[in-house]
């Protein structure tokens, strides 16, 4: 801006929320890879089971996070077989 006094100049931050990430699906995704499907997704979240899952490598047919909807990058989620 020019002021008659002269030019004058001023700096402002502009911070932006989150960003946000598409959610992958994990229906039909081995337990044992979901994170890496997660993470590639650019989530730096976690993938976690659902009180009572099954322990091992089960094939995942639930997710609490709705695939391909925009959710921020930092989220997590977890996991199922029902």
């Amino acid at each position: 801006v020019t002021y008659p006094t002269g030019p004058v100049s001023t700096t402002k931050t502009i911070s932006f929320g989150t960003p946000l990430c598409t959610v992958p699906s994990l229906d039909g995704v081995r337990r044992n890879s979901a994170q890496a499907v997660w993470t590639a997704a650019g989530f730096t979240g976690t993938v976690s089971d659902v009180p009572g899952a099954p322990s091992g490598n089960y094939l995942i047919n639930y997710q609490s996070i709705t695939a391909a909807s925009q959710v921020p990058c930092n989220s997590s989620v977890t996991v199922n077989r029902t």
